[in-house]
């Protein structure tokens, strides 16, 4: 069976400079994870927009932290919930036992409606560690870029009104999200 990544387990100078190349300006912060019940994978943006809705604050975007010791460093784009008192909250997407993610706030993204492709980092010369991040790389931006072309393909035939709930999770109306890029 193969490892799965994990919140790593101490901020290191490896883990600092793969932060500064993602996000100069800041520095990853733990912060607490708070399951929503009732909400289900692959519409974690929605069901965070919903959350803040219903109990206020507001999002902000950034990339969760994880690691396999000895192999690679990750980084996956993700809202988190900023509570009305400035209190940040992972959102679902965490596996049950996991108290804390390690967080980058990212200044200069936001999430409309298309997937922002993972970004690793090696923490091995190692040839094998090496092929494999060049390998996690690919399938991730293969997997964006598929699922553009398969929403820009779907939403073109006019399946949704402008002002509806865009079917993608993302939770903006589809003229401000995938059906911009039809």
């Amino acid at each position: 069976m193969y490892p799965q990544s994990a919140p790593p387990r101490e901020i290191t100078a490896e883990l600092l400079d793969f932060c500064r190349e993602i996000e100069p300006d800041r520095d990853p912060i733990w912060i607490p994870v708070m399951r929503l019940p009732g909400e289900g994978a692959g519409r974690e943006f929605a069901a965070l927009k919903n959350h803040v809705a219903r109990a206020g604050g507001k999002v902000q975007f950034g990339w969760i932290l994880k690691e396999i010791p000895d192999w690679y460093l990750e980084a996956d784009f993700h809202g988190v919930w900023v509570s009305p008192a400035g209190e940040l909250y992972a959102v679902l997407d965490a596996p049950v036992g996991t108290p804390r993610h390690l967080f980058l706030p990212d200044s200069r993204r936001t999430f409309q409606g298309l997937t922002i492709p993972t970004r690793f980092r090696a923490l091995s010369h190692s040839p094998d560690v090496q092929a494999v991040v060049r390998d996690a790389e690919f399938h991730a931006k293969l997997v964006s870029e598929s699922e553009a072309m398969s929403r820009r393909t779907n939403y073109a035939q006019g399946g949704t009104a402008r002002n509806e709930p865009c079917p993608c999770g993302s939770g903006l109306k589809f003229k401000k999200c995938c059906g911009r890029r039809a």
